[in-house]
């Protein structure tokens, strides 16, 4: 069925993001992603918004353009999602990258954001964030597997819960105060 797959951004709407390019590496992979669709969530009212929209529209098939979501409306687009894309220029974390391996979702993200690790654990994959690298990339995985892509996304599950639990995070906490009390801080 067409579409039946769901490829997900959700962000802020801003060029720093690469909305613009992955629409162009959307646009580049064409026919082979027939089975796919791509969820755009953000609020994309505002000038960058307004091009990335007038671009999808004239060379992009299959987008739809949800706008910006929050609590259950956002579970819901998280649940609904087979792959997260994030083309980030400049990351200092991406909270939306973890909340996606939270869902099992598996992560396609550039070697702008901090997620370097993503193909080491083999929780999702890097690429650049040029259109015709990032369209490469999306090829890659568009092709995977449903028990592929929700291997990969078991395992980011795990991941995040093993790094970013809240005991895990605890003890990283009461080791990092017991070094300053140490040292006389």
């Amino acid at each position: 069925e067409y579409g039946s797959r769901r490829a997900m951004f959700l962000s802020r709407i801003h060029p720093k993001k690469g909305l613009l390019e992955l629409l162009k590496a959307w646009s580049l992979i064409g026919p082979d992603n027939t089975n796919w669709s791509l969820d755009i969530y953000g609020d994309f009212n505002n000038t960058y918004g307004t091009k990335c929209r007038k671009y999808a529209n004239s060379n992009c098939e299959n987008i739809t353009w949800h706008g910006e979501v929050h609590g259950r409306t956002k579970h819901e687009a998280f649940l609904n999602a087979d792959l997260f894309v994030f083309p980030t220029y400049s990351e200092n974390f991406s909270n939306v990258v973890l909340e996606a391996m939270q869902y099992g979702i598996p992560v396609i993200t550039t070697k702008e954001s901090c997620w370097g690790n993503l193909d080491r654990e083999k929780i999702g994959w890097i690429t650049s964030n040029t259109p015709y690298e990032l369209s490469l990339k999306i090829k890659d995985v568009l092709r995977l597997s449903t028990d592929e892509l929700q291997q990969t996304g078991n395992r980011a599950k795990e991941y995040v819960h093993n790094e970013y639990s809240s005991d895990k995070i605890r003890q990283m906490l009461a080791d990092f105060y017991e070094i300053i009390l140490l040292k006389g801080m």
